[in-house]
């Protein structure tokens, strides 16, 4: 309260009534508080502002994004119910420019970042259709392919660049980013077994070749049999 209508002469309360007064009211343009809630992200932005009634944050609003691993920030949102979950038809979001006109708690809102991964066959046959995953998600590992007739290369496995230094582990590891995996191959080494006269399990004595990858470990085969004779390798 004034005295005068140019507010210079404020009241002071209590005061002793001598004659009689006409004071006057003053009034300011209410604030409204806007509290900013990463949702599980972190960054450096202000915990809260405050803005007239009708007016934007213009400056006082964040300056950089918040983050958050494996996700893409799509901006700061009105979280309806007060408990950090956006509703799913809140398609608007509040920025520097909005007029404020009440209250607001704004939750970042995150989108679940989503990757490409192709395979290279480095010359093998097929080449496995590339998958498109979720952050996190583990990829499905692709049929065994092969190089030519078979005979020249054996398949090493999954790497993630062209200097197999990293194998792609399907079982354990999680796609993070988009990527290409690289077929590795081995050169191959044919061991072909005869048997001497002997028969195989099937009733066949034809030779049996297998192909290794070189300095790779071979295992023995099935025993052939021959008559009367004992097999001694």
């Amino acid at each position: 309260w004034y005295y005068d209508s140019e507010y210079r002469d404020a009241v002071t309360f209590p005061i002793t009534v001598e004659r009689s007064y006409e004071l006057h009211a003053k009034w300011d343009v209410t604030g409204y508080t806007i509290t900013f809630n990463a949702n599980g992200g972190e960054g450096d932005y202000p915990a809260m502002i405050t803005v007239k009634h009708g007016a934007t944050a213009g400056d006082q609003w964040p300056t950089s994004d918040p983050v958050l691993e494996g996700h893409t920030f799509l901006g700061w949102y009105l979280d309806e119910d007060s408990s950090g979950t956006l509703d799913e038809d809140e398609t608007t979001g509040i920025d520097a420019n909005t007029a404020i006109r009440q209250d607001m708690s704004l939750f970042a809102k995150w989108e679940l970042n989503t990757y490409t991964v192709t395979f290279e066959a480095a010359g093998g046959v097929v080449v496995p259709p590339s998958q498109t995953v979720n952050h996190g998600d583990k990829l499905v590992e692709p049929d065994e392919i092969v190089y030519g007739d078979g005979t020249q290369y054996v398949f090493g496995g999954w790497y993630t660049d062209n200097t197999f230094s990293k194998q792609w582990d399907f079982e354990n590891d999680v796609v993070t980013a988009p990527m290409e995996l690289v077929a590795r191959w081995i050169p191959a080494v044919t061991v072909i077994f005869n048997t001497n006269g002997g028969v195989w399990a099937d009733g066949t004595s034809d030779e049996k070749p297998v192909v290794v990858a070189s300095g790779s470990t071979l295992t023995m085969p099935e025993e052939p049999t021959n008559g009367a004779y004992l097999f001694v390798g």
